[in-house]
């Protein structure tokens, strides 16, 4: 008997350890993948250190270019902050003029700033420059510890409005997808200013037109998201002189799930009652006032991790929703109150009204913000500039040159996140 006490104790012992020994599946960090995401977004709160990384800054010094250095203006403003920035926060500084070709400049950062005036920026071929050229160059040289960022007009070189403008920008998004197809780390930034110019306005035909009123003129930021998060932090780029407008373009397509955003309880809702499960994020029930037309709710999302412009994050015209007979009302900054029902303290929350025709209840919701254009593009954009001078905060075929850059961050994913809330019940 005890024989048999004996070996049924040891067969138990055996399958404890076999047990103990066999390896536990890894949890999946992107169970909860919504289709057509690449990832699950986790907010990591790592602050990334532009010690690590070489900044290159590059001047399109074309003739156009000249009313923008001539004096003291908005444009040597803006990049000799940058400049100092970048020489106390990262690794290194380089300075380059660039036409169709690239040529560095051999100075100090204070000697750089000093020399900008139209005498002292004639450097290679300065009659004509080809944009996408331009980009080619620059992103053949960002390297996965560089950044570089580019002061241009960024007007296209083209004479026939309909037969070259496609062109050019479709040329545009082949010079970003081949930088990406190396880094799909790289994000870019486009930043709009206004500055006071003095010199002469060349239209689509080469024809010059003397100019001593405020032109807009562009910033393109290229480099590790990450970095560039850091980067617009770091260098205060939303406080710089003349900054008008701003879009961000990234590559990711991120899933939220209930780590960063959340169904809203009390806020932005006229039901009598929503009360959420044990996630934040899925409903359990809503209660229902009969005396509305349509039921509104909100989801709450913390877009601190998220490579968007806060502008764009704010505009409601950006976003999709599943079922297509919900809609988004509104979007704003998340109420104090409303902060409370995120799982986590967000730093960025921002409330998504939606609103759903009575009839057309429905048990899951997505709610998407789509990759676009913003709004702002559009309005500055002049589709042909042949004998005269646009307007200060517009610019030839700037729409053209935003197109080709968003496509190549568009090819893979239509969406910069997705967000979907399961709803249990609703209490009719």
């Amino acid at each position: 008997m005890k024989q048999k006490i004996s070996l049924l104790i040891g067969l138990v012992a055996l399958v404890v350890i076999v047990l103990f020994l066999i390896k536990k599946p890894t949890p999946n960090p992107n169970h909860n993948l919504l289709a057509g995401t690449c990832k699950v977004l986790r907010n990591e709160g790592k602050k990334l250190n532009l010690k690590q990384y070489h900044i290159n800054f590059y001047m399109e010094n074309s003739a156009s270019m000249d009313g923008y250095v001539n004096g003291n203006t908005e444009f040597k403003d803006v990049l000799g902050q940058m400049i100092v920035s970048s020489h106390h926060c990262c690794k290194g500084t380089d300075f380059y003029f660039i036409n169709n070709q690239v040529y560095k400049a051999n100075t100090s950062a204070i000697g750089f700033i000093q020399m900008l005036a139209p005498a002292n920026i004639k450097v290679g071929n300065v009659g004509t420059t080809d944009v996408n050229q331009i980009f080619r160059n620059i992103l053949n040289n960002t390297k996965k510890d560089t950044i570089s960022v580019l002061f241009s007009d960024c007007i296209y070189s083209v004479t026939d409005v309909n037969s070259q403008l496609d062109n050019a920008k479709n040329a545009t998004t082949d010079a970003f997808l081949t930088a990406l197809s190396n880094d799909n780390t790289l994000a870019t930034i486009v930043l709009q200013f206004v500055s006071t110019f003095d010199g002469f306005y060349y239209d689509r035909n080469d024809k010059p037109f003397v100019c001593k009123s405020p032109r807009s003129f562009y910033v393109v930021i290229t480099g590790n998201r990450d970095a560039l998060k850091t980067l617009y932090s770091d260098f205060k780029v939303g406080s710089l002189p003349g900054l008008k407008n701003k879009c961000f373009f990234s590559s990711e397509s991120w899933t939220l799930d209930e780590m960063n955003a959340c169904a809203i309880i009390s806020d932005y809702t006229n039901a009598r009652r929503i009360k959420t499960q044990n996630n934040f994020l899925d409903i359990d029930e809503i209660s229902l006032d009969k005396t509305s037309n349509s039921l509104q709710f909100a989801v709450g999302v913390n877009f601190s991790d998220i490579f968007v412009d806060e502008s764009y994050i704010l505009d409601k015209n950006n976003y999709i929703v599943e079922p297509s007979s919900f809609s988004v009302i509104s979007v704003s900054k998340a109420s104090t109150s409303s902060v409370g029902d995120f799982a986590y303290q967000p730093s960025k929350p921002c409330a998504i009204k939606l609103s759903v025709p009575y009839g057309s209840f429905a048990p899951v919701v997505t709610v998407a913000l789509k990759k676009s254009i913003p709004s702002w593009v559009k309005k500055a954009n002049v589709r042909d500039d042949a004998g005269y001078v646009p307007a200060a905060n517009q610019s030839f075929a700037i729409q053209k040159v935003v197109e080709g850059i968003s496509a190549a961050y568009s090819t893979d994913y239509n969406d910069y996140f997705k967000v979907q809330v399961n709803i249990n019940k609703y209490n009719k």
